[in-house]
């Protein structure tokens, strides 16, 4: 039978694999990533670059972390995070959020969430339709009116399709059990120590 994509094929090890159970780390060959890994025992990670996701920059020149990973979080926060966002207690029409600074980051289009003001949605999500200094118009009205600096709930702005939130940094206590795979993208894969457990892991582009 024809095979109309490559995608599947060239995703899941057949570009090789590789097996570690001592200190030093996996490396993917040159141009090509880590995209499974299994354990064959219990297994702990080392703790500073146990796994190390591959990077992408979003919109804003900012590296992201679109896996999880042992050093930094990954879909921790928005693609740009404000801690002061306020609606000046209604003395802007309610399409607006001010935020404490100039909002160099933020770009049209971005999605907003705040826990009040701009709660979560994905059918009708905030979005900023225009940016100017520390003013941010969004396309429909907020939910709530503060005074100034009467909430330190953050805001987050997000590209379409780049971050998720709330994850949080793979630590030692998190091991991985015999048996289970999981999947995404890395640039190199590190057990605790010799003995620490047993992993293959498998290439692809």
């Amino acid at each position: 039978m024809g095979q109309n994509s490559t995608e599947v094929a060239y995703g899941f090890g057949q570009f090789g694999s590789a097996i570690t159970d001592g200190a030093g780390a996996i490396y993917p060959p040159k141009g090509y990533a880590i995209v499974a890994i299994t354990a064959l025992s219990d297994s702990t990670l080392h703790a500073t670059s146990g796994l190390t996701s591959e990077v992408a920059y979003d919109s804003t020149g900012a590296l992201q972390r679109s896996y999880i990973d042992t050093d930094v979080a990954s879909h921790g926060t928005g693609n740009v995070e404000d801690a002061d966002t306020h609606n000046d207690n209604g003395s802007d029409d309610a399409y607006h959020i001010t935020l404490a600074s100039a909002a160099l980051n933020i770009k049209i289009g971005m999605i907003v969430e705040h826990a009040t003001m701009c709660p979560r949605s994905l059918t009708d999500p905030y979005k900023v339709v225009a940016v100017s200094g520390s003013d941010i118009t969004l396309n429909k009205l907020v939910a709530a009116n503060y005074a100034t600096g009467s909430t330190a709930q953050k805001a987050q702005f997000y590209d379409e399709h780049s971050q998720g939130y709330g994850g949080l940094e793979m630590d030692t206590a998190d091991s991985l059990p015999k048996g289970i795979t999981i999947y995404g993208r890395w640039t190199g894969v590190k057990l605790s120590g010799a003995g620490a457990g047993r992993l293959i892991c498998y290439f692809g582009i």
